[in-house]
C-alpha cells in the first residue's frame, strides 16, 4: 500500500569539482541529476542551496527528476581551494537532507613570460624569413605568394617583437 509519503531523493554524481584559473571570466558548469526514486504518492519538491562561493544552480528548486546545471564562476574570488556542500531538501523526504560534496579550486593564472614568447616567435619566424619552408612542388609559400606577402608578415612580426620588447 501507497501512503501519502514523499518519495527519498537521488541524486548523481556523488561529488562535484571545479577548477578555474583566477580571473577567467567565463561560467563553468556540471551537471547534478536529482531524481524522485519513486514509490511515493506525493511527488518530490526539492530546494538547493550551498556553503561554496562561486557556486550557482538553474533550476534553484524543482519537483520530481530533473537535471541542474550546477555553475561555478573565480570571478572576485583569491587562489584558493573552496569546499563545502550542496544541500538538496525536500519537505518531509525520509532521507532530506542529502549533502552533495562540492569543491572549486581557483589557481593561479599560467603567465608566459615575455622572453619565452619572443624565442617563440623567433622560432617560428625563422623558417620563414630564410625560405627555407618548403611549399608545394618545392616552391616555397613566398615564391607562391610573391614578394609583397613575405614583406608584409616580415612588418607583422617586426610590430610583435617590438610590443613584446616594451612589455619587459
Amino acid at each position: 500500500m501507497i501512503c501519502n509519503t514523499v518519495p527519498p531523493i537521488k541524486f548523481s554524481p556523488a561529488s562535484l569539482s571545479f577548477t578555474i584559473e583566477e580571473g577567467d571570466p567565463v561560467t563553468h558548469s556540471l551537471a547534478l541529476w536529482i531524481e524522485n526514486e519513486g514509490g511515493a504518492a506525493r511527488p518530490l519538491e526539492w530546494e538547493l542551496s550551498t556553503n561554496v562561493p562561486g557556486i550557482t544552480f538553474n533550476p534553484e528548486l524543482g519537483r520530481d527528476t530533473k537535471v541542474v546545471v550546477v555553475m561555478a564562476s573565480a570571478v572576485g574570488l583569491k587562489r584558493l581551494d573552496y569546499a563545502g556542500v550542496i544541500t538538496i531538501t525536500a519537505k518531509d523526504s525520509p532521507n532530506s537532507p542529502q549533502l552533495v560534496p562540492v569543491s572549486l579550486t581557483v589557481k593561479k593564472t599560467e603567465v608566459i613570460p615575455i622572453q619565452t614568447l619572443k624565442e617563440k616567435l623567433a622560432r617560428w619566424l625563422r623558417p620563414f624569413m630564410l625560405n627555407e619552408i618548403e611549399g608545394v612542388d618545392g616552391i616555397t609559400p613566398w615564391e607562391q605568394c610573391g614578394q609583397d606577402t613575405k614583406d608584409y608578415w616580415l612588418r607583422q612580426a617586426d610590430k610583435i617583437l617590438a610590443f613584446l620588447e616594451a612589455e619587459k
